[in-house]
């Protein structure tokens, strides 16, 4: 007879604060220093995100800031980790870079 070992894994879910806190800052500047990083292109300065009331838009507890050159958004994900992208909130579709792959 054949032993067969069964493995449970687990699902690793951690909690996340969204309360809203204000951005330290207007302009961020992201940059690497991995000179084979795929998504190079998608780095650069962002600037605080304000809808039409001149207000922050904010993403999951999070100020948006946005890169006006390249057309995209760096915004918090549902899971907490910092996400660049060109759709506002998506973690999978128009994603670019994650702060977390994993």
């Amino acid at each position: 007879r054949e032993h067969l070992t069964t493995v449970v894994t687990m699902a690793q879910y951690n909690e996340v604060d969204f309360t809203f806190e204000y951005a330290c800052c207007d302009c961020l500047l992201v940059k690497s220093s991995n000179p084979d990083l795929e998504n190079r292109a998608s780095l650069g300065s962002f600037i605080l995100y304000l809808d039409i009331e001149c207000e922050p838009l904010i993403c999951y507890g999070a100020c948006v800031f946005q890169n006006k050159e390249t057309k995209s958004y760096m915004y918090r994900s549902k899971y907490g980790n910092w996400v660049i992208g060109k759709s506002l909130g998506k973690i999978k579709k128009g994603a670019q870079l994650r702060s977390h792959e994993n």
